[in-house]
């Protein structure tokens, strides 16, 4: 009995790894072509993020009868102790490490190796607010890729995915495999490898965080470095 729980509980953490991964790429990389371009096509690929993770988190939420209203406010506490305690201190400076240290190693070891990408032939050439793209290009990227998506990621990946890979097997096993599986849908959607050492370790931080925590103080986390990142590249010209 407790083997077939285990295959169970894998068999539903790399089952929602194959939706997550599925999902993103199709949104990613046909949906954001079909509408016209807000802007610029960045906020189309942020929009993209807000459908498929609204469809991914969403309906997994509807599944298990999760009270959002409840979930977000402890994302609140868990983000108001990240700035506000010492707690978090540690998290965060090895989080700024891995940022600083990690992207060095992915480029000696990948030096730019990328994969094939399949992308929407059908491309609407309608472009709706030009003038106030930079705006929306910031506004996007600060509140989809700074807050919405760490949430909706957290909750799939160390809320569910890792949790049922530590039913199967143990909780070091389980947190590495979901790393692991996290920067390789980096790579997949990307179709790159540039950051997929950095991602894993990454991974390997908010999945310790959210075992020793909850998933809620790993999206806190998340939230932290990616609102930093993002604000970061935008000031820096690289996005």
């Amino acid at each position: 009995m407790g083997r077939v729980s285990a295959l169970r509980n894998a068999c539903a953490a790399f089952g929602l790894v194959g939706l997550i991964v599925g999902t993103e790429y199709v949104c990613r990389h046909y949906l954001m072509f079909w509408p016209p371009t807000i802007g610029t096509l960045r906020v189309n690929d942020m929009l993209s993020l807000v459908c498929a993770y609204s469809v991914l988190a969403g309906g997994l939420g509807w599944v298990m009868g999760v009270d959002w209203l409840e979930e977000l406010t402890g994302v609140g506490q868990a983000l108001r102790d990240c700035v506000t305690s010492s707690r978090y201190t540690g998290w965060i400076v090895a989080s700024a490490l891995c940022l600083v240290l990690f992207p060095i190693l992915d480029r000696l070891v990948w030096a730019g190796m990328h994969l094939p990408m399949l992308t929407s032939s059908a491309r609407n050439s309608t472009v709706w607010l030009p003038t106030f793209a930079p705006v929306l290009k910031a506004t996007s990227l600060i509140f989809v890729n700074g807050l919405f998506v760490p949430v909706a990621e957290e909750f799939l990946w160390r809320g569910f995915v890792q949790t049922r890979l530590a039913r199967a097997t143990s909780v070091p096993l389980a947190i590495g495999i979901t790393a692991v599986c996290f920067s390789l849908k980096h790579v997949l959607v990307d179709a790159s490898f540039g950051r997929a050492l950095t991602i894993t370790a990454l991974g390997i931080i908010f999945g310790i965080s959210a075992h020793r925590k909850s998933w809620r103080a790993s999206a806190a986390l998340h939230i932290i470095i990616n609102t930093l990142s993002s604000i970061t590249a935008l000031v820096l010209g690289l996005i």
